[in-house]
């Protein structure tokens, strides 16, 4: 968190990218890690996929809403495609805390200030003056940018998508419930990428409770 909350910080104190591209990015990282969506997942977006009217509403009194995923798309060389979800369990219905959908609607109010019309059915991470989705060079280059500027590590949107279960578990999570959240498949793949993390937690617990036995 203290690593997630100052790259936050810097985005926002940058004085070179544009108020709109900042918003962006915190958006999207946002999403990523404390939502744990993939890539793919959340540029398939589209405003009708909320259960609620993000277009016309300024702030979201609710503790979450939910989001209906519906499709996902890869990038190749040609752009973005339609594709179904990465496994059977990539798609469905999702809910997502206020907080995170709080800031995609300020993302989406700067834009709307600059007379970009929005409807129902757009595609929520397009390119405001050429409506199609954002490309994965240009998103990445951005976030590699923030990234330099923070002195941090970079690390790819997939990793972001990770670090959701490494915080997860970090805060007392079980596995089971990272597996839940990510939506993977199988318990066997959430083990393969947490158990060393998820093993190290336990030991520490079992350090801490010590001290007062």
């Amino acid at each position: 968190m203290e690593e997630i909350n100052h790259l936050f910080k810097v985005i926002e104190n940058d004085k070179t990218k544009s108020e709109e591209i900042k918003a962006l990015m915190i958006v999207v990282i946002k999403i990523l890690f404390f939502e744990g969506l993939r890539i793919g997942e959340l540029m398939g977006i589209k405003f009708k996929d909320f259960e609620l009217d993000i277009l016309n509403k300024n702030i979201i009194d609710e503790k979450e809403i939910t989001l209906n995923l519906k499709r996902t798309v890869y990038y190749t060389t040609g752009g973005w495609i339609l594709s179904d979800g990465k496994t059977k369990d990539s798609l469905g219905r999702l809910f997502i805390g206020s907080n995170v959908v709080n800031y995609l609607i300020k993302y989406i109010r700067l834009i709307q200030r600059n007379g970009i019309v929005f409807n129902k059915n757009d595609y929520v991470f397009t390119n405001p003056n050429t409506k199609k989705l954002y490309s994965q060079e240009g998103l990445r280059a951005y976030l590699n940018y923030f990234f330099d500027l923070a002195n941090m590590k970079r690390r790819t949107f997939h990793q972001l998508r990770h670090s959701c279960g490494t915080f997860m578990l970090s805060i007392g999570y079980r596995l089971e419930d990272v597996k839940d959240k990510l939506r993977h498949s199988s318990i066997r793949t959430t083990e393969r990428y947490y158990v060393t993390f998820y093993e190290s937690v336990k030991r520490e617990r079992a350090r801490e409770i010590d001290k007062y036995a």
